[in-house]
């Protein structure tokens, strides 16, 4: 690196630093230069022979051993005292076994000894002082001759405390290092965990461990409860109800049923995934330590957390702040976003409100660029949050380089795992963080989620109908998974990914429909089949991908619903739209494509007598079927589309049109010749603001012709993810949308400055629709996918041929 390169004066004897200026700083005789880093991979000799280098081996030198010896010095009193020696033996007899298990399995994200043996003392300490679930209280004495109180809790008795350490350390190995691996690595992790607890060896021998362990044995006179011979741990938890015993997640799943009147995208069905995944970022949060979700797209990371931020901390204790990283996202806009969230509680100390602490959610963590030199700013800029400086925990102000003490501040992430085409972190930062690898949901847990969504939406119709909605989940189920492992991306259909958002488009489809819409079993076969069509299909790029897709479509409605495709589908293409009969809101089937023409015909001929620009229009049927699938996207709830196609194939008419039929406002930006971030953000604050205050329905058109800057993806796909440009809107915009929403706001029950702003973020989500128009040819495409992700999992894509 450079800077190294002008440390070499102030390295030599005469301690000189010659700044470019020409001036030079000589420094005092005492000064010494400390540098702590990973690698000298960008050392040059001369660094190297004016400094002295101790090379430590984290594994070999230090080992974990330290980091557990130092740990048990902070234990409360009662737990140091009588458990010390006890919690000192489970780790020094049994550890080294279960680090062996994660270096014979598959670790998507790479860990460390000492790593694993942090998270491991951190979980520890979090479910051992929890005051939620009572594992573990001191017990109570009283003066000699007193009586207790009938209703006086005596707390817990040493024996019962040390078989709860015991099960503890167990629970604690499940997932530390139980939890940083793929299914099978599981599995494995749980079966030699029970070989220790029943101190078999066998299974030990059978894999040829190196690490061996001895059986630590309770000194109270109580047992181990003991966990199921078969499956996995991972699907149980402690019961400090009933000492401590093994018992199924499933039993902390109360009867869950959807509220009357709630929009399918606000639906989080409770699993046992979700279930122990907030179980276990709430005991980390409020012990203060930070999570770190990884694992491959669709695997609810994001639900799980944006689940856990909404219902699962008390909105009068923490206040929340979400965004996404891309691979645009710079070091700056990270600090701005942040800081423009917090109060300043006194000179040069900023935090949450008072009495509350502050939860930032970053999903794609590992999203941004790496710079020449490796780094990924973003994350350097978060990693010094968690720096201990002679000022305290934060960073710099950069307008008057004032130090910004940051104070009760909590992260959690969420990442893919690093890999194909994804970067990894830097392991100074991940350290922070207690990682969990979430493993993808099995198809029976998924069927369970999607049927309880369709049946309450569906159980309305006829009752044959409502009887045949397992089937359309068990079918849409069968096409994502076989579209999973044919339909692979390449670099010439690099949009070829497939997650469980686009399994949930399908439902969300489905679930629009009324009795009216599906009045046999028929009609929801179509349906069906044309919501496959619009997720799946609409994307391919070639005749032989769609043809094959076709083909699935038909034997998968065969396989499942028992129907011939001749038999149901009488006309072809199958169309359902809401807008064709003025009587009815319906989203029905349509029987006559004659009548649809002629209605678009007549819109068209309609805008072209009130618009400036006329629109000179063939309406043939592929035309007409882009601007329907325009409209359903527009139609739904965070409706997004993407259209590709090259130049002159329609896109821009298509939105056009779409957006007059569905009766929304068009938006759109005038690029000019000096249109710069300024202009951009004058317009993205005008459009927000007539969604959110003025609750206007809008489409916003956004062409690739259009993007002047990178940035301005960037902030779209901010628009996408989250609904709002951070640091957008000046202090006295927030007042002007504050005075402007608080009625609607407090319809709803949401009264502070920070919940209006929040209930208008949420009406800017409900009302804005984005479409975005993009060509195929060359690289920008393939690499702005890439860059933002949230242009595949937000929009609807549509390609126009």
């Amino acid at each position: 690196a450079i800077w190294i390169e002008n440390m070499n004066t102030v390295l030599d004897d005469n301690k000189k630093l010659c700044l470019n200026s020409g001036e030079i700083i000589k420094l005092s005789a005492v000064t010494t230069m400390l540098f702590e880093v990973r690698d000298l991979d960008y050392a040059s000799p001369a660094t190297v022979s004016r400094v002295g280098i101790v090379f430590l081996e984290p594994d070999t030198d230090l080992g974990w051993k330290p980091i557990i010896d130092s740990w048990l010095l902070q234990l409360p009193d009662y737990i140091k005292a009588d458990h010390s020696e006890q919690i000192f033996n489970l780790f020094t007899n049994y550890y080294e076994v279960m680090l062996e298990c994660t270096h014979r399995t598959r670790t998507p994200f790479a860990v460390s000894n000492g790593w694993l043996a942090c998270m491991a003392t951190r979980l520890m300490e979090a479910l051992m002082t929890d005051q939620e679930e009572n594992f573990c209280k001191p017990t109570v004495t009283l003066p000699e001759g007193e009586e207790p109180d009938d209703d006086m809790d005596m707390g817990q008795s040493f024996m019962d405390r040390e078989v709860t350490i015991a099960q503890i350390f167990w629970f604690t190995m499940t997932w530390t290092v139980g939890a940083c691996t793929d299914p099978d690595g599981r599995l494995f992790t749980c079966d030699i965990i029970r070989s220790c607890i029943d101190n078999k060896k066998d299974l030990l021998q059978k894999f040829g461990f190196v690490a061996d362990f001895t059986k630590v044995d309770l000194t109270g006179g109580g047992s181990i409860p003991a966990p199921p011979r078969k499956g996995y741990l991972h699907d149980l938890f402690l019961d400090p109800t009933d000492g401590t015993k093994w018992k199924p997640w499933t039993e902390r799943i109360e009867g869950f049923d959807i509220p009357k009147g709630a929009a399918y995208h606000t639906i989080v069905v409770p699993t046992s995934d979700t279930c122990r995944n907030q179980f276990l970022i709430r005991t980390l949060i409020e012990r203060g330590y930070n999570m770190l979700i990884s694992g491959p797209t669709g695997t609810a990371k994001t639900a799980s957390i944006q689940g856990m931020l909404l219902t699962g901390f008390s909105p009068d204790r923490y206040s929340t702040v979400s965004f996404a990283f891309s691979a645009q996202t710079t070091a700056n806009q990270t600090q701005d976003v942040i800081d423009g969230k917090l109060d300043k509680r006194k000179k040069g100390t900023f935090g949450p409100p008072a009495g509350k602490k502050m939860l930032v959610f970053i999903d794609d963590l590992n999203m941004p660029f790496k710079e020449e030199y490796g780094a990924q700013p973003p994350i350097e800029i978060l990693r010094q949050m968690f720096i201990l400086t002679p000022f305290g925990l934060g960073w710099y102000d950069r307008k008057g380089w004032e130090f910004r003490q940051l104070i009760d501040i909590h992260m959690l992430a969420a990442m893919c795992p690093p890999g194909g085409g994804k970067n990894d972190i830097t392991d100074r930062y991940s350290r922070q963080f207690n990682l969990l690898f979430v493993t993808p949901f099995d198809d029976e847990s998924l069927a369970r989620i999607f049927s309880t969504v369709v049946n309450k939406f569906l159980g309305g119709l006829a009752r044959d109908v409502a009887g045949a909605a397992p089937f359309a989940v068990s079918a849409t189920l069968d096409i994502y998974n076989t579209v999973l492992k044919e339909m692979l991306p390449t670099p010439a259909k690099s949009h070829y990914t497939f997650n469980m958002r686009d399994v949930s488009k399908v439902f969300q489809g489905l679930c629009q429909c009324t009795r009216e819409s599906l009045p046999k079993v028929d009609d929801l076969v179509k349906c069906w089949m044309h919501e496959c069509e619009r997720v799946f299909k609409d994307r391919l790029t070639t005749k032989q991908d769609m043809n094959w897709f076709f083909g699935l479509c038909k034997r998968t409605m065969d396989r499942q619903f028992k129907k011939q495709y001749d038999q149901v589908v009488k006309l072809e293409p199958i169309i359902f739209a809401d807008f064709c009969d003025p009587k009815s809101q319906s989203y029905v089937e349509i029987q006559d494509h004659g009548k649809l023409a002629a209605k678009i015909a007549e819109c068209l001929e309609d805008f072209n007598s009130v618009s400036k620009v006329r629109l000179d229009l063939v309406l043939f049927t592929s035309f007409i079927q882009h601007i329907c699938r325009v409209i359903r996207v527009l139609r739904l709830p965070l409706g997004n589309a993407l259209l590709v196609g090259i130049g002159g194939s329609g896109r821009k008419s298509t939105t056009t049109l779409a957006a007059y039929v569905a009766q929304y406002e068009l938006f759109q930006i005038a690029v000019s010749k000096g249109y710069g971030m300024n202009e951009w953000h004058d317009d993205m604050k005008s459009m927000l603001m007539k969604c959110g205050c003025g609750n206007i329905n809008t489409v916003f058109m956004f062409s690739d012709t259009q993007i002047a800057k990178e940035a301005f993806l960037e902030e779209v796909s901010s628009i996408l993810n989250t609904g709002e440009v951070p640091n957008l809107y000046a202090q006295e915009d927030k007042l002007d949308i504050t005075e402007k929403c608080a009625k609607g706001a407090a319809a709803e029950g949401q009264t502070t400055p920070s919940e209006v702003f929040s209930w208008y973020v949420g009406q800017c989500r409900k009302n804005l629709h984005i479409v975005i128009c993009m060509s195929p040819i060359g690289d920008a495409f393939r690499s702005r996918l890439r860059s933002f992700p949230s242009l595949v999992n937000c929009c609807t894509i549509d390609w126009f041929h």
